[in-house]
């Protein structure tokens, strides 16, 4: 794999705190997986497709459906976007609610990687009355005129999406971390990842993607230690893909033992990430193959 997948380079750094070794776990650890993964917690520096924002000025709810809804819309178009609030490096699409007298309206700006304005266009808020303009009307009236501005052929939107090559992943080892760490670490990311839907394989010879990690415990003032879990994601044959990094700081000797939730919390602070770099590799290998899937 050559190109600009290669220099992908990402950078997570998770600050949690463990209070205590061996006794209950503390309450930032109790929070679900699905309410933990939206914590955005990954700096990304991909510098392919568009990231887009949510909506300021929009129920949440509203805002958040909006952004998938265009996403979806977008990659029907051919175009590699993301609603990853952290990816870096890449151009960024970012709506205002704007009010002219009585009328409302989106005010989007297309911005490119160093925050340049490039683009800009408006569209109708959604109204959920009966009739009125919904969600789906308006992220397909903004992925149309950024499609515009992209340059995108039209063409594209009328073919039938061509299928991505499959991917698997493969969860390899793990090394250097106190406890149990080396053990439950790699047996959690396979529980989290597969919870997510994210396609596992237990054979390196069928992976597209490996996944392993090196963890490092340095000391730190008022008897606290900062663990650091380095993972990184490469090709079957050793290419590397990129890195995610985890600092972690905790109570001396506070993995010493069993990790427990932390071992749990690691790899679902990731999960996100790597079904993004899964679906851009696929993406690459596509490119480089002449839109035929490689086999």
């Amino acid at each position: 794999m050559r190109g600009s997948l290669h220099r992908i380079i990402l950078a997570l750094v998770a600050s949690c705190l463990f209070l205590v070794a061996c006794g209950p776990v503390p309450a930032p650890f109790r929070r679900t997986l699905s309410e933990k993964q939206q914590a955005p917690l990954v700096a990304l520096n991909i510098d392919r497709g568009l990231k887009v924002l949510r909506v300021e000025g929009l129920d949440p709810d509203a805002a958040q459906r909006l952004v998938q809804g265009l996403v979806r819309n977008l990659q029907a178009r051919g175009i590699v976007a993301t609603g990853n609030p952290a990816l870096e490096r890449s151009r960024t699409v970012a709506g205002w609610v704007v009010y002219q007298g009585s009328q409302q309206s989106i005010y989007w700006e297309m911005t490119d990687a160093t925050g340049q304005l490039e683009n800009s266009f408006a569209t109708p808020v959604p109204d959920f009355r009966a009739g009125g303009t919904t969600l789906d009307d308006v992220s397909e009236q903004a992925a149309t005129s950024l499609q515009g501005f992209l340059q995108v052929p039209e063409v594209v939107v009328q073919q039938a999406p061509t299928a991505l090559p499959e991917q698997r992943l493969y969860i390899s080892t793990v090394t250097g971390a106190p406890g149990d760490g080396d053990t439950i670490l790699p047996r959690a990311a396979r529980l989290v990842f597969a919870e997510r839907g994210i396609p596992l394989t237990d054979d390196i010879s069928k992976a597209t993607l490996v996944l392993a990690a090196e963890v490092a415990v340095a000391p730190l003032q008022n008897n606290r230690e900062l663990v650091a879990i380095n993972w990184s994601i490469t090709e079957p044959d050793g290419t590397m893909i990129g890195t995610l990094n985890q600092e972690v700081p905790v109570q001396k000797g506070a993995l010493d033992g069993e990790w427990r939730e932390m071992a749990i919390e690691a790899p679902a602070a990731i999960s996100d990430t790597i079904r993004d770099v899964m679906r851009i590799h696929a993406e690459k290998q596509l490119e480089e193959a002449g839109g035929r899937i490689p086999g």
